[in-house]
């Protein structure tokens, strides 16, 4: 991944010291989202290469207050613990941070005395200045779910555009058509009732034409602001192009298995995992991703035997 130039990092950042040394792709990222001119960002970086990172430079360096959705609360918890790293490294306060979702307000729920859902939904919003929660969550306010009796309808809806500069959409690619619909329709809510700049970021390595056509037909066009590092020549691959280049992977072997995960663990533990782990000696490791808590935790019982 190219580096970001140290010349245009002192344009955008004058002196101030950064933790970390930014690839092109989240300066780049970072000067959209605090443009007057843009309203909808769109990074299509490499997995790996820091896009969660690019949407939190905002937030990191004090100029917005964010709301990030991912699309499972297991990605929401792992931002979380990565979040609450993060922001001493850029000066700011862990308590900053917290996670929303349908389970946790229960939970808040059941110890707030005399509090109605959508009071202790707003007390979450109000108190933090990063809150990572799931689209569900967005979709649920912009169709008044949150409604109180004597309040207006917009009361929890109106909020969000009044109490967060910016809105991200993480791992963007694996929603479907319908969960698509859902967040331009809340998007076009939420501009009409924000009262000051609203940024919208979309992270995916993969966007299609289901995200941007729709995008320029609601008339995001001229305000949108799409970040290619493939086109724009921010990749290298194969030989190490020397300085001012970040390596994100390690050259590796892929074989693709016609079968479920589950599937290819429970036939394949004796003939291929334990004659790998045998042949490689001690150190050796392997990772298994799934998109199941429960599959994970039935592997995970399995593999122990």
């Amino acid at each position: 991944s190219k580096l970001a130039d140290e010349a245009d990092v002192r344009r955008v950042f004058g002196e101030r010291q950064l933790p970390v040394q930014l690839s092109q792709h989240q300066l780049a990222t970072f000067e959209a989202l605090t443009s007057d001119d843009v309203d909808v960002v769109i990074n299509t970086a490499m997995t790996g290469d820091g896009k969660s990172l690019a949407g939190l430079l905002p937030l990191l360096l004090g100029k917005h207050n964010l709301l990030a959705l991912f699309p499972t609360n297991e990605l929401a918890q792992d931002q979380l613990r990565s979040s609450e790293v993060a922001l001493p490294q850029w000066g700011g306060n862990p308590r900053d941070v917290t996670q929303v979702s349908g389970p946790i307000l229960d939970d808040l729920l059941d110890g707030a005395e005399h509090l109605v859902r959508g009071e202790v939904l707003l007390r979450e919003l109000r108190n933090h200045g990063l809150v990572l929660s799931n689209p569900d969550l967005l979709h649920a306010i912009t169709q008044f779910a949150y409604q109180q009796y004597g309040r207006a309808s917009t009361h929890v809806v109106g909020a969000l555009p009044m109490l967060f500069e910016q809105i991200t959409f993480d791992e963007f690619h694996i929603f479907d058509a319908a969960q698509i619909n859902a967040v331009l329709t809340g998007l076009l809510l939420l501009y009409e009732l924000a009262q000051k700049p609203f940024k919208t970021l979309f992270l995916s390595a993969t966007p299609d034409e289901h995200l941007l056509r729709p995008l320029h037909n609601l008339g995001f066009g001229p305000r949108l602001k799409l970040i290619e590092p493939q086109k724009h020549g921010w990749y290298k691959h194969g030989a190490n192009p020397g300085e001012g280049w970040r390596q994100i992977l390690q050259r590796s072997d892929i074989t693709f298995v016609p079968a479920r995960a589950e599937e290819w663990i429970v036939n394949g533990a004796r003939d291929v995992l334990l004659p790998w782990f045998e042949q490689h000696g001690k150190g050796a490791k392997a990772a298994v991703i799934v998109n199941s808590a429960a599959s994970a935790l039935r592997m995970a019982e399995y593999l122990r035997t």
